[in-house]
């Protein structure tokens, strides 16, 4: 009997070990590769190894409405740019907004920039933590030689699709034929009803397609933007039509290529900026994903993927009980406590970040490394991903937020 308790007590032991092991192994491993952020890196060769900055795309996924993502991604931005020579900007926009928001890192005209946030009242872009990122850009660009000057590129739907719409109106040649224009001329963007509107544009599009010809004689170096921006409204109403949101991703992808075929873009590096869902390299369950299109097809020259997570802070966002007009009382916006670390749900394994909590303004940490304990793990995934996908299939890099304040809203 005495044999026997020895033998239980030898093999809890064991057992405590083990998992003592099994417990400090992340732990180890996540003080060897992390990188912080105070408004500025530290040791960020831990994170951005050689064999990181090799890859092509830099995928940076956010949860909206915070304020350090912007400054944190803006530093991003001059770090790549420095060591690797970054050249593009990929944001999860629409085209009407690559054309407004390039004109403004051409130009410095506010107005211009005024115009891009008119476009999207009660969003997530509606606040002056991303009118700050912009400023400093094209600051930023106005050192940097023409050469190496950088560029944004979209590859969203334009949900601003009335806006989008009004500005083809407003820039119809005088000389186009009255009976081309006049298809284009009857659509009241801002008071047509969504039926009437999407009726008056089909038959729009069907003219500019079938007329091609005649569209480009008279549009001239405006035609491929026109065309172009045509069809990414198309795509938006198809979709709104069908409700198949889980076309978006494939779409993007589209409009990745297309840019990629007219702007020349080989073996530049890009860096994009969006929404968490669509950087993670795995699809969720009959919805594909932006990035994990962009692997199978290999369509870049290597994709690292980086997901944010949070520790507390806030959160601005859209109020649905805000009728969206000037005579509501109805806060346009609400902040929202950040809590289990995202705001799309639970993280698996969250308090492995317990030790980097409030330590910085943010901890970045490479996952991937041939060593990591993390590529059979589900640490850090979230509700929305696949249970069987791992975190290092999903993602490479982590960034934990702490404390960040909620955005402010463009204009109150």
């Amino acid at each position: 009997m005495k044999q026997f308790t020895t033998l239980l007590l030898y093999a809890l032991l064991l057992c405590c070990f083990a998992s003592a092991q099994n417990t400090q192994q992340p732990q180890i491993y996540l003080q060897q590769n992390h990188a912080t952020w105070n408004n500025g890196f530290n040791n960020a060769e831990n994170v951005f190894t050689k064999s990181i900055l090799q890859n092509q795309l830099f995928l940076v996924g956010e949860g909206h409405g915070t304020q350090y993502n912007h400054e944190l991604q803006f530093d991003l931005i001059k770090h790549l740019q420095q060591t690797v020579g970054l050249k593009y900007i990929l944001l999860e926009l629409g085209f009407l907004d690559q054309l407004y928001l390039n004109r403004y890192l051409q130009t410095g005209n506010e107005q211009v920039l005024d115009s891009f946030f008119q476009f999207h009242p009660n969003t997530f872009y509606y606040n002056k933590q991303l009118f700050q990122f912009f400023q400093k850009l094209y600051n930023y660009n106005l050192q940097l030689p023409a050469k190496n000057k950088l560029q944004i590129i979209t590859v969203d739907l334009d949900f601003a699709y009335r806006d989008a719409l009004l500005y083809v109106q407003r820039n119809l040649p005088a000389a186009l034929p009255d009976t081309l224009k006049h298809y284009f001329t009857t659509m009241l963007p801002k008071q047509d009803t969504a039926a009437l509107l999407m009726q008056k544009f089909n038959n729009a599009y069907s003219s500019f397609i079938n007329n091609g010809r005649i569209y480009k004689k008279h549009l001239g170096k405006d035609f491929e933007d026109t065309k172009h921006l045509l069809n990414n409204i198309n795509h938006r109403l198809q979709i709104a039509v069908s409700k198949r949101n889980d076309l978006r991703d494939s779409l993007m992808y589209q409009n990745f290529l297309y840019a990629k075929k007219r702007y020349g873009i080989k073996d530049e590096k890009i860096i994009g900026l969006m929404g968490s869902f669509h950087v993670k390299q795995f699809d969720a369950p009959g919805d594909p994903r932006f990035a994990a299109i962009l692997v199978k097809t290999n369509a870049v020259k290597g994709v690292v993927s980086l997901m944010s997570i949070y520790n507390a802070g806030e959160a601005m966002i859209p109020n649905r009980n805000n009728k969206a007009d000037s005579s509501s009382k109805i806060p346009a916006y609400i902040n929202l406590k950040v809590s289990n670390g995202s705001l799309s749900g639970p993280v698996n394994n969250y308090n492995l970040m317990e030790p980097y909590f409030n330590s910085s303004k943010a901890v970045l940490f490479l996952l991937n490394k041939k060593e990591s304990p993390f590529h059979q793990s589900n640490a850090f995934t979230l509700g929305e991903d696949p249970e069987t996908a791992t975190i290092t299939q999903l993602i490479q890099v982590l960034i934990l937020f702490n404390q960040s304040p909620a955005t402010v809203p463009y204009r109150e």
